[in-house]
C-alpha cells in the first residue's frame, strides 16, 4: 500500500468513511430530538454506536488504522454523548449533574486517549489489575475487550436511550415492559461503564510521559562519538535510576532463577527479554513497570521521532564465555542504548567494526546478508581494511550504538559476569519482528527467524 500521510491520501478509506455517517447521524440526532421524531433520534444515536463497533475492524482489515480516523472516531463519540446529554434534559434536568459527571468522565477519557494515538505512547494495561482499576481486569485485560466488556460498553447508550423515550412515552405506553427491564438490567451495567471509563482514563494519565524538555543531547553531554555506524559515549545515568536498574536486575535474576543460572552453566552470551512491542505476553518481572516511563524517555532523548522503543532487558557476558559471531542487532534499522551494571572491561568487551563507510550500497548489503551471521572476511576483501574497537566503561554509563554497527561480544576471560541493561530502538516504518522467548541467544536466535 501507498505512503499515506496527508489528508487526501486518508479521506476515503472504509473505516474514516464509516466515522463520516456516525458524524452526521449524530449532527442529524441533535436536530431531530427537538422535533417529536423521538424513535428516529434513537435510531440514529444508537446506529451511530453499532457503527462504531465496526470501524476498528474494518480499518484492520484493510490496513487503514490512522490517526486522523481516531480523531474521527472519537469525534463522533463525543457528539453522541452531547447530542444524548441535551436529550436528555429536555425532558429531566434533575439528572444533569450525574450526567455532567459520567459524560466530562467519557470525554476526558477520549482526549487523553487520543493523545496517546497521536503520539503512539500507548499506555501498558498490565494483567491482575486490583483496587479501583479490577474493572478492567474484568472488562478489558491487557487493552482487549472481553465479551462483559462489549456489554457494558453496549448497556451505557443504551439505558440513557430508553430512558428518555421513557420520559417521552410515559409509563402507560406500549414500551413499559421494556422500560421496567431496562431499570433492572441496564442501570448497573451503566454505572459499571463509567467507572471502567474512569479508571481507564486514570491508568492513561498514571502511565503519562512525555520527551524530555531537553530534546536532544547537547555536545556537552557527549563524551565519545564514532558514529556512525559506531558509538556515542554520554556519560552515566543519575543515581535514582542507577539503583532502580540494579533492583530490576536481581529482580529478574530472582524470578528467573533456574534458567538464568542454565544459561550462565552453558557459557554462552545470552539476552533475557523484559519487555518486547512485539510480545504477546507482558512482562511478570517485579519493577519492570516502575523502570519503563525512564526507558520512554531516554528513547525520546537519545533518538528521532521517526523512531520507537523496540524492546528492554539485560544482556549478560558470563565467565568462559564463547565469542559471538559478527552481527547486527536484528538488522540495519535496529540501534541500542547499553547501559552496563558491572564494569565493561577488555576481557569481557563488546567489540565493533569501523572504516567500512565507502562501501556502495550492494557491497554494503552483500556484507549484511545474513544480519546474524555477517562474513567479515568478505567485507575485508571488498573494503581492503576496517577498524575494530572496542568498548570500555564504568558500571551504569550511557552508551549508544548507531543503525547498522557491525558488532559482538568477546569471550569473558575475566572474574566476572559482565550485565547490562539494553533498550533496543527500531525505525517506526520497519516491519515488527517476531516475538522472543524470554531468553535469547544469537544461535538459537538466528535459527528460529
Amino acid at each position: 500500500m501507498a505512503d499515506c500521510v496527508y489528508f487526501d491520501d486518508l479521506k476515503y478509506f472504509y473505516a474514516n468513511i464509516i466515522d463520516y455517517v456516525r458524524v452526521v447521524m449524530c449532527i442529524l440526532a441533535g436536530w431531530t430530538i427537538l422535533t417529536e421524531w423521538h424513535l428516529t433520534s434513537a435510531f440514529l444515536v444508537i446506529g451511530s454506536i453499532l457503527l462504531d463497533w465496526i470501524d476498528g475492524p474494518v480499518a484492520r482489515a484493510y490496513g487503514q488504522c490512522c490517526i486522523f480516523g481516531s480523531g474521527i472516531d472519537w469525534l463522533a463519540d463525543i457528539l453522541g454523548q452531547l447530542v444524548t446529554i441535551a436529550w436528555w434534559i429536555r425532558y429531566d434536568t434533575t439528572v444533569l449533574p450525574w450526567l455532567l459527571v459520567a459524560t466530562s468522565i467519557e470525554i476526558g477519557t477520549a482526549i487523553f486517549d487520543f493523545a496517546t494515538t497521536a503520539t503512539g505512547k500507548y499506555p501498558v494495561l498490565e494483567k491482575n489489575q486490583t483496587g479501583f482499576f479490577v474493572i478492567l481486569e474484568w472488562s478489558m485485560p491487557e487493552g482487549s475487550y472481553t465479551h462483559f466488556g462489549t456489554f457494558l460498553w453496549l448497556a451505557y447508550p443504551v439505558y440513557s436511550v430508553l430512558r428518555i423515550l421513557e420520559h417521552v412515552y410515559g409509563p402507560d405506553s406500549p414500551f413499559a415492559f421494556v422500560f421496567v427491564l431496562n431499570h433492572y438490567l441496564l442501570y448497573v451495567p451503566s454505572v459499571m461503564y463509567i467507572w471502567c471509563e474512569a479508571a481507564y482514563g486514570a491508568h492513561i494519565i498514571s502511565s503519562w510521559t512525555e520527551p524530555s524538555r531537553k530534546l536532544k543531547p547537547g555536545q556537552a553531554d557527549i563524551i565519545y562519538d564514532d558514529s556512525p555506524r559506531g558509538l556515542t559515549h554520554y556519560g552515566s545515568i543519575p543515581e535514582k535510576e542507577r539503583s532502580q536498574l540494579s533492583e530490576l536486575f536481581d529482580s529478574t535474576v530472582r524470578h528467573y532463577q533456574a534458567d538464568w543460572q542454565a544459561k550462565i552453566n552453558k557459557g554462552d552470551i545470552f539476552w533475557c527479554n523484559l519487555w518486547q512491542r512485539s510480545g504477546e505476553e507482558p512482562c511478570v518481572v517485579e519493577g519492570t513497570e516502575v523502570i519503563r516511563p525512564w526507558v520512554e524517555a531516554m528513547t525520546h532523548k537519545y533518538f528521532h521521532t521517526d523512531d520507537e522503543l523496540d524492546g528492554f532487558g539485560f544482556i549478560t557476558n558470563p565467565i568462559g564465555s564463547k565469542t559471538q559471531p559478527w552481527h547486527l542487532d536484528y538488522a540495519a534499522s535496529y540501534s541500542t542504548i547499553f547501559i552496563p551494571i558491572t564494569e565493561t572491561s577488555p576481557a569481557n568487551a563488546l567489540q565493533y567494526v569501523k572504516g567500512y563507510e565507502r562501501l556502495d550500497e550492494v557491497q554494503l548489503a552483500a556484507v549484511l546478508k545474513d544480519p546474524d551471521n555477517i562474513d567479515i572476511k568478505l567485507l575485508q576483501k571488498t573494503n581492503g581494511c576496517f577498524c575494530l574497537r572496542q568498548l570500555v566503561c564504568d558500571p551504569f554509563s550511557i552508551v549508544k550504538m548507531d543503525f547498522g554497527t557491525i558488532h559482538r561480544g568477546v569471550s569473558n576471560t575475566g572474574t566476572y559476569h559482565r550485565n547490562m541493561f539494553w533498550i533496543s530502538v527500531r525505525k517506526k516504518n520497519m516491519p515488527l519482528l517476531p516475538a522472543e522467548k524470554a531468553f535469547e541467544t544469537i544461535e538459537e536466535y538466528s535459527k528460529a527467524s
